[in-house]
């Protein structure tokens, strides 16, 4: 008989098993479940806490990223010596309570990254930007606000309209107070072989102040 215990899991419909070794002696996962680039690092740090292993089916840098990304807060915070004044908070966008200033830099781009660099910029249906701005009004204090940074190279690109933005803040109960715009100056804007050079040539990030009407 083996000493190596069977994990099992489901995939496509049809359950699959194999023996579980670890090189330094881990106990097997009480649950696998299938991950790739879909799966968000929130959903990921939550399987790792309940002890349930991710059986990988993406690309391997984009697997490097996820891993990356669970400890990327912790390490800045202590390397920057602000552990006693900054708590990091593992959460679905927004942690318990309320807040009187809420920061957002979310991804700019509603598209699915191809590499581990782009998920900074891209996301499938703009789900960051889409939470934040829908559960934005529960989570302010009165009184309070909220900075919205993001570049409108989604609107150029014709991947969303100023428009739809515009009726999101409306619909979520939110007012625009202010608008900071800037021009970015790195090398592509000059770039006229750049594929999106058009894009980027008309490219304006803005700090949108919102608070709730």
């Amino acid at each position: 008989m083996s000493e190596h215990p069977v994990v099992s899991w489901s995939e496509a419909g049809a359950t699959h098993s194999a023996r579980w070794r670890s090189e330094r002696g881990a106990s097997p996962p009480r649950r696998v479940v299938i991950a790739d680039e879909r799966m968000n690092t929130e959903a990921a740090y939550r399987h790792a806490c309940e002890g349930v292993a991710l059986l990988w089916r993406g690309d391997f840098q984009n697997a490097r990223h996820l891993l990356q990304a669970l400890a990327c807060a912790r390490e800045n915070i202590a390397r920057l010596g602000l552990a006693g004044q900054v708590e990091v908070a593992q959460a679905d966008l927004f942690p318990e309570g309320r807040a009187k200033l809420i920061v957002c830099n979310p991804p700019w781009i509603p598209a699915r990254p191809s590499s581990p660099l782009e998920h900074a910029i891209c996301e499938p249906d703009s789900r960051m930007l889409r939470g934040f701005i829908g559960g934005l009004a529960a989570h302010l204090e009165p009184g309070g606000e909220s900075w919205l940074v993001l570049s409108d190279i989604a609107e150029h690109l014709g991947l969303r309209s100023r428009a739809d933005l515009l009726a999101a803040f409306d619909a979520a109960g939110l007012r625009v107070a202010g608008r900071t715009s800037v021009r970015p100056h790195h090398p592509r804007v000059a770039d006229a072989a750049d594929p999106l050079h058009a894009a980027r040539a008309a490219e304006v990030t803005s700090l949108w102040r919102l608070v709730v009407r």
